[in-house]
């Protein structure tokens, strides 16, 4: 069986391009059998004309049996071998009952063929499975996107330039930067990194450019294994096709008992024909063509209402497992706050106390002249300030920079570094070789996350805040449960410990190093600033990025899951009472049709009702 890095490393995007060329080759001769069909049995035509017509959609067919058969064949038996009941199973069924009773209606000249039903069944079966397969392989593609610098090897000198990605774990021979690696670790901020340091592939350097050596292979990096243990969560059956597999246990053998039993009755008595009319009734009425608009109905008017909020749902099973959620796990790097820094405050030296004028003034000539990741966090310290004339200006790799400013005829020489003191994340600025001041850096949270905690825990979920920052900076969050200085290994293994628990986990993450622990929650969530990676695990995107539509959108989806159950319950209630009203003859094919299209009106209207769901709270979002 195929491992997660496996399928991350072995993925081609053009590997699907010829079932994509079988659908389509199939789908013009589905068509093709549908037309002729429909001039067999809407048209005045010979016996000869009817055998030569029925005779080729029996040929079309047969030609889409040979394009799409041997997958739905091979897990069929597959299936059966593990004796379990299964999809596979009552497609097969349903395409070799539809050819056998063709080709005996066809030579025996008596009864009608359902040559086109058995090649669209086919068709829908293998789309079906095709698409399903496109999105599995759509996620593990972006998973499996390199890093930088091609293939690596253990041993490798590499030139790491500023702005681009580390290709693999290694350790800095030479060179000083600012190193940032919030993807991987959740740390907010940019770390100086020098000669013996040790960089993790994905990192990449800031202000200057770094020579490394390889530790690791590109594909044995810490990066590449994150990766694995997402493609590996990602493949492990969900509980939806779990439920599918318990309902066709007894769905399928329910409704071919009903089938079979309905004709050798109706046999005794009358013709095959009538008594295959009578049982193609009970296949009709029982067909879930109720059940097949009562779920994604309700599931997309569902969808449509959560958007209203603000919550883009990408499938009907993220939000049932939205609905069932009883867990909140957080992190907080880039999800519940920006993922900028910013200068909380500013702390002068007492002989710049009173000059705090020409102190904004020097710096705001300094910075104002670089794009440095520091320039950037202090920009609200002089933002409007007037600056005076910059004479200078270099760069210190991996600390700051340095200037020289003339102001009213005198020069100032200023130092703006990251502060030696790594107790906090702090600047420290020199002026003529004294420190003038201190600005400290903080993050800015997501706004109303008080609110929304609030809110989240008067619905009696459960709270956790999971970091990869450190102890001091996550308090900040008004969370009680907290976990710091998380790896993505440690952040999988608390998800596993709340599966093992019995907890229904909604992960919220925009980090590379969420995955393992996204892919192994319920559900997860994940906001636009989040890496094209998350992205695709998450089943769930915040597109404003204000968690007050979080309690919200699970009011919503918990009452949308309950109307989808109630008219899954109607349809199936429905479908049951159909196939013993057909079983006793009362109805031909016709008539049951026209009772399905009559049930799934009713559902259709059901299903609409969900647009109209009304839940506390949504004022607010909706307002600001």
């Amino acid at each position: 069986m195929a491992t997660g890095a496996d399928l991350c490393a072995c993925f081609d995007p053009r590997a699907g391009a010829g079932a994509w060329w079988r659908l389509g080759s199939a789908a013009f001769l589905a068509v093709n059998a549908m037309v002729l069909g429909l001039a067999v049995n809407g048209s005045e035509v010979t016996a000869a004309e009817r055998f030569a017509l029925e005779a080729a959609t029996g040929c079309i067919s047969a030609g889409i049996a040979m394009l799409l058969g041997g997958e739905l064949v091979g897990a069929a038996w597959r299936e059966m071998r593990a004796r379990r009941m299964s999809l596979e199973i009552l497609f097969l069924a349903g395409i070799a009952a539809s050819f056998t009773a063709s080709l005996l209606s066809l030579f025996r000249g008596i009864g009608g063929t359902y040559f086109d039903v058995a090649g669209l069944l086919l068709l829908i079966y293998s789309l079906g499975r095709e698409v399903g397969r496109y999105g599995q392989q759509r996620v593990l593609s972006q998973l499996a996107v390199p890093v930088g610098g091609g293939a690596v090897r253990v041993g490798d000198r590499i030139q790491v330039l500023p702005g681009e990605p580390v290709p693999a774990d290694g350790r800095i021979l030479r060179g000083v930067a600012l190193v940032q690696d919030r993807n991987l670790t959740g740390e907010s901020f940019a770390r100086p990194m020098g000669a013996g340091d040790f960089v993790k592939a994905g990192s990449f350097p800031i202000d200057a450019s770094i020579w490394m050596e390889a530790t690791a292979s590109s594909a044995g990096s810490e990066i590449e294994q994150v990766r694995a243990l997402i493609a590996d969560r990602l493949l492990r059956p969900g509980r939806s096709l779990e439920f599918a597999q318990r309902m066709l246990r007894w769905f399928i053998p329910t409704v071919t008992a009903a089938t079979v039993a309905t004709f050798l009755w109706h046999w005794q008595a009358n013709p095959w024909p009538v008594a295959l009319s009578h049982a193609m009734s009970v296949l009709v009425i029982s067909c879930p063509c109720a059940l097949g608009f009562a779920a994604p109905l309700t599931v997309w008017s569902a969808i449509a209402r959560l958007r209203q909020t603000g919550i883009l749902c990408r499938s009907g099973e993220a939000l049932e497992r939205l609905a069932e959620v009883d867990t909140v796990v957080f992190d907080k790097t880039g999800t519940l706050s920006a993922p900028e820094a910013y200068a909380a405050a500013l702390d002068l030296e007492m002989e710049w106390a009173a000059q705090q004028p020409l102190f904004l003034r020097l710096l705001a000539t300094a910075e104002r002249a670089s794009a440095h990741p520091i320039a950037r966090a202090m920009a609200p310290l002089w933002d409007g300030v007037e600056p005076a004339l910059l004479e200078s200006i270099k760069l210190l790799p991996g600390r700051g920079l340095a200037a020289t400013v003339v102001d009213r005829d005198l020069t100032y020489k200023l130092v703006i570094a990251l502060d030696a003191d790594e107790s906090r994340h702090a600047i420290a600025v020199t002026i003529d070789g004294r420190r003038a001041a201190t600005v400290y850096l903080d993050e800015t949270l997501r706004p109303a996350l008080g609110e929304t905690i609030d809110s989240l825990t008067a619905d009696r979920l459960q709270l956790v805040l999971a970091t990869g920052d450190g102890a001091a900076r996550a308090a900040l969050v008004p969370i009680a449960d907290q976990y710091s200085r998380q790896s993505p290994r440690e952040k999988l293994a608390l998800i596993d410990d709340l599966n093992g628990r019995g907890r229904l986990v909604l992960f919220l993450g925009d980090g590379l190093n969420d995955g393992p622990a996204m892919a192994a929650s319920h559900v997860g969530m994940t906001v636009p600033t989040a890496s094209p990676a998350i992205q695709e695990v998450a089943s769930l995107l915040n597109l404003n990025a204000d968690w007050r539509a979080l309690p919200v959108a699970l009011r919503i989806a918990r009452q949308a899951v309950a109307a989808l159950h109630r008219n899954i319950a109607v349809a199936l209630t429905y479908n049951l009472v159909g196939m013993a009203v057909a079983a006793t003859g009362w109805l031909n094919p016709v008539t049951a049709a026209l009772l399905m299209t009559v049930s799934s009106i009713t559902v259709i209207l059901m299903a609409l009702n969900v647009l109209n769901i009304e839940v506390a709270g949504e004022d607010r979002v909706l307002v600001d």
